[in-house]
């Protein structure tokens, strides 16, 4: 459900380019934890829709969160969205991806994640998007460790925003 949806096409018209037309935004709790070099779907974080009211509009992805990896590890994450499992330049092979690594005796430590991409789907069709993690040991989305239950969890979000184009 949108936080915000602007419906009228006539109040929309008026409006600048840039503007937010709507916002949507799902929030993760829980711990995800990853191992291996395949990209993952994180459950809770996959399959957030969205439709544009023009095909000339833009959807901001915004993603914030913690994530951690065992000793000497890194941690992949990877926005996907509808038109490819991919979001960024095709015709380059570029993605839109952030690693977090740790050193030597570092590991489980919270470290920062922070994507965004703007998105041009040239289209009013519904659009679905997501995101996905991998490690090169093993990685957690949202703790340090998975073994203390005493240890706080933090958050991960996905925002989507419809930009006026």
């Amino acid at each position: 459900m949108p936080l915000t949806k602007l419906n009228s096409a006539s109040v929309i018209e008026r409006l600048p380019v840039g503007s937010v037309l709507q916002t949507k935004q799902v929030i993760k709790k829980d711990r995800f934890a990853v191992s291996g070099l395949t990209f993952t779907n994180i459950t809770g974080l996959v399959g957030i829709n969205i439709t544009p009211s023009s095909t000339s509009n833009k959807i901001l992805i915004t993603v914030s969160g913690t994530c951690s990896a065992s000793s000497n590890s890194r941690v992949y994450f990877k926005i996907t969205g509808t038109t490819s499992t991919v979001i960024g330049d095709a015709d380059t092979g570029h993605e839109v991806t952030q690693a977090a690594t740790t050193h030597a005796g570092d590991g489980y430590m919270l470290i920062p994640i922070s994507m965004n991409f703007l998105d041009a789907p040239n289209s009013v069709s519904q659009q679905t998007y997501g995101l996905q993690m991998m490690a090169n040991g093993s990685g957690r989305l949202n703790a340090a460790d998975t073994i203390d239950a005493n240890t706080g969890n933090t958050i991960t979000t996905i925002t989507l925003q419809e930009i006026k184009g």
